[in-house]
């Protein structure tokens, strides 16, 4: 993976003003008589003309799509086809010929290296600009959804050093992050995303020499359960979540509740919360903390939620569920018997927009909003009101 263009500043190229007036982008992009397909090792230049959810930039040629890592849009850029699959190219960049104004340097030093971040090189507003759009386009391809009701993006307060835990593999006598598409591990001395006790945390695990294993190093008092890693953000999501409950909701059922976090929340204004989480340790620890209205359930989602089909009509339910989504039975359960409302909340844009194209004939959403939980990273939260349409 190379390094060239990531700590030029906005206004730095590797080309000076006479070879910059020289290049010819045409060359790029102007039709081939025979449309070959671009080829593996091949150089070319070319324009960004987006950055899709992931962190790759987007060009487009005669020959084909190229996306490239570490590139944003509007930038000119020499590249090397190093990859090609399913008539997709992939691309690295040699040569960075015009910079954008919102390029920054990173402040790690492993950056392009370490398989953690993908927009260090891009101002924080840009990143959130990025994200947006990224949303919306989602949206619009998988959900066919033509004008989300997408109403912004929670910005981090802290865009670096938000991290209250992180995990740190350990082999070979290096401890750190993988490489980027890679079980290679790169060693890390330090993570700039880190809170300063994680990192305290890191300097003394790597000061015992441990050599084999996987480390996750925590703020002090935080519990081992599954926590946001982002505290402020998650902050922001739990406060969203509780106020568009309605007040006095007779019952909301939290899926995928995890230690309680939006059912403890919402307690207080509604009559009952019902909680259902597969993990016995997260139940346990909810019901530890339940209000005298909360009860939790150990086991599948779309197991549980048969018991209370009863009740469903007025309920209104609580998903946030992994990377994969919503399960097919949890959607049949949906669409066979939709609660009043969902508050649907995802860490993964597409599978969320796969979710809402399968039922949207029994819901449509009237709220979209994302949350920044994972800044210089590709990764947003995005949540969703989603309102019955039959009964």
């Amino acid at each position: 993976m190379r390094a060239v263009c990531f700590f030029l500043s906005p206004v730095e190229s590797n080309f000076s003003d006479s070879e910059f007036s020289q290049i010819d982008f045409s060359k790029s992009t102007k039709r081939s008589a025979k449309h070959e397909p671009l080829k593996v090792g091949e150089r070319l230049f070319v324009e960004v003309e987006s950055v899709v959810f992931g962190g790759m930039a987007l060009s487009r040629t005669p020959r084909g799509v190229v996306f490239t890592p570490f590139l944003l849009p509007g930038e000119r850029a020499e590249i090397e086809i190093v990859s090609r699959k399913e008539g997709v190219a992939r691309g690295e960049v040699l040569r960075l010929v015009e910079a954008s104004l919102k390029r920054v340097k990173p402040e790690c030093r492993y950056f392009g290296v370490c398989g953690g971040c993908a927009y260090q090189h891009a101002s924080y507003d840009e990143q959130l600009r990025l994200k947006r759009a990224q949303v919306i386009e989602t949206l619009q391809r998988l959900g066919g959804i033509p004008d989300p009701p997408f109403t912004g993006i929670e910005p981090s307060p802290k865009p670096y050093a938000y991290r209250n835990r992180i995990t740190v593999h350990a082999a070979g006598g290096k401890i750190g992050f993988h490489k980027s598409e890679s079980d290679f591990i790169i060693d890390i001395e330090n993570c700039p995303l880190a809170e300063g006790e994680v990192n305290c945390a890191l300097a003394k695990l790597r000061s015992a020499k441990r050599t084999v294993g996987h480390f996750t190093l925590r703020r002090a008092g935080l519990s081992r359960a599954f926590h946001q890693a982002n505290d402020a953000v998650a902050a922001a999501l739990r406060e969203w979540v509780v106020s568009q409950v309605e007040r006095e909701t007779s019952l909301v059922i939290d899926a995928y509740c995890g230690t309680g976090f939006f059912g403890h929340a919402v307690a207080h204004k509604v009559g009952r919360v019902i909680g259902i989480d597969h993990d016995l340790f997260n139940i346990e620890e909810a019901q530890r903390n339940a209000s005298l209205n909360e009860e939790y359930h150990c086991g599948a989602v779309e197991d549980v939620l048969w018991d209370f089909l009863g009740e469903m009509n007025e309920a209104t339910l609580i998903v946030d569920p992994s990377r994969s989504g919503l399960s097919r039975g949890v959607r049949d359960v949906l669409a066979g018997r939709p609660p009043k409302r969902v508050l649907y909340v995802s860490c993964d844009p597409a599978t969320m927009a796969r979710d809402l194209k399968a039922l949207e004939m029994v819901f449509w959403p009237s709220e979209i909003r994302a949350f920044d939980m994972f800044p210089q990273t590709a990764e947003i939260e995005v949540a969703v009101v989603l309102e019955r349409v039959r009964s």
